[in-house]
C-alpha cells in the first residue's frame, strides 16, 4: 500500500458527499498513479469526511454480524484511535459523527463541538493524515486491522501550519497511530528533525555555493 499527500494540500468547505464504497472510499487499485502536479486532488476535505463518516456507518451497519472478508469493527476501531491520536497534538478529540449531517465532530477540552470545517487549519491537517491513512490501509487490506497493515505513507513538507510543541510530537504520534506503517516525511523544520532518532533522518544540502547537493545520514544529519 502506498499513500502519498502532497505539500499542496488545502481544505474547501463544502457538505459531506457520499457515493458508492466499492467506488470510492472501500476501493484502493495500486496501479493508481500519484499525479504530483494535479492541484485538483490537493484538496483533501470531501476525501478526509468521506473516510470518516463512512467508517462510522460502515460499523453500524455492519453490527454484530460475521464479516469473513471485511472486518468493519477493525476499520472503525482503528479510525477513531488514530484520529483521536492526531488530533490531541492540537488540542482537539473526536466525537464521531453527526447522525443529522453526517459531519465529523470534534471538541477542545470541555468546549463546544465543532464540525471538521470549523477545526484550525492546522487540526485539520492532523485529521486528514490519519483518516486518509486509515482508510486507504484498510482498503487495501480489509480483512485486517489498520493498525497491523504495512504501507507506505509520504506527507510532503509535513511541518506546514504545525506550531513547534506538535511537531516535537508529529513522529511518535504517527507511529503510534499505525504502528505497521512506514512514515516518509519530507520538512524544512529542526524540531521535528531533532525529535528521530539519528538514523532515522537524512538531510539534504547543497554545498559551498555551487549546485551541488550533498546528502549526511546519521548524527551528521542532526548538526543545522
Amino acid at each position: 500500500m502506498f499513500l502519498g499527500i502532497l505539500a499542496t494540500r488545502w481544505f474547501s468547505r463544502q457538505p459531506i458527499v457520499i457515493s458508492a464504497p466499492a467506488r470510492s472510499v472501500a476501493r484502493y487499485d495500486v496501479r493508481t498513479p500519484l499525479l504530483l502536479d494535479d492541484t485538483a486532488r490537493a484538496d483533501l476535505a470531501r476525501e478526509t469526511k468521506q473516510a470518516l463518516a463512512y467508517a462510522a456507518i460502515a460499523v453500524a451497519l455492519a453490527g454484530a454480524r460475521d464479516r469473513e472478508e471485511r472486518r468493519y469493527d477493525l476499520f472503525g476501531d482503528a479510525m477513531r484511535a488514530a484520529v483521536d491520536r492526531l488530533a490531541e497534538l492540537a488540542g482537539f478529540r473526536y466525537l464521531g459523527v453527526d447522525p443529522h449531517s453526517l459531519e465529523p465532530l470534534f471538541a477542545e477540552g470541555s468546549g463546544p463541538r465543532r464540525p471538521f470545517d470549523a477545526l484550525p487549519t492546522r487540526a485539520r491537517h492532523l485529521v486528514a493524515f490519519a483518516a486518509l491513512s486509515v482508510r486507504v490501509l484498510w482498503a487495501a487490506y480489509p480483512e485486517q486491522d489498520p493498525r497491523d497493515s504495512e504501507g507506505l505513507i509520504a506527507i510532503d513538507d509535513v511541518e506546514l501550519y504545525q506550531d513547534n510543541h506538535a511537531l516535537g510530537r508529529l513522529g511518535a504520534a504517527l507511529r503510534e497511530a499505525l504502528p505497521a506503517a512506514q512514515w516518509i516525511l519530507t520538512t524544512a523544520s529542526p524540531v521535528l528533525a531533532a525529535s528521530a532518532e539519528a538514523g532515522e533522518v537524512i538531510a539534504l544540502r547543497r554545498v559551498s555555493q555551487g549546485d551541488t547537493v550533498a546528502v549526511f545520514a546519521g548524527d551528521e544529519a542532526l548538526i543545522h
